[in-house]
């Protein structure tokens, strides 16, 4: 691990593109009072949608999303950036950047007492 590199501005760059905002996006219909089950119908919808015309989540308008649910409203673009959603993965072990960090600095203090 001591010579990797990491193209932080590629990574981030891939993190924002396929369908991978679904979870994303039923955990915000959730948020707002949609049952599960037809937040993850919407969202089968919206996928879809996206692979019919070649789309990703992140090039659809709040009307494209509209003409599916009525449901989004004027926050869910913000919502559908890669940072929010993995802030919002706070539970250990998770991906957030702070659940990262934990994680980082237990894997430094084994591999000191194994040193």
């Amino acid at each position: 691990m001591r010579g990797a590199r990491f193209n932080v501005d590629r990574m981030a760059a891939a993190a924002g593109t396929g369908l991978i905002n679904a979870v994303d996006l039923t955990d915000y219909l959730v948020m707002r009072g949609v049952p599960f089950r037809e937040a993850h119908s919407i969202v089968g919808r919206l996928v879809l949608y996206c692979v019919e015309r070649g789309k990703e989540f992140r090039d659809l308008t709040l009307d494209e999303l509209r003409a599916v649910s009525p449901k989004f409203g004027a926050d869910v673009l913000p919502a559908l950036e890669p940072a929010a959603g993995l802030k919002r993965r706070t539970i250990p072990g998770a991906a957030s950047p702070a659940s990262v960090r934990r994680q980082i600095a237990k894997a430094k203090r084994i591999l000191e007492r194994e040193a």
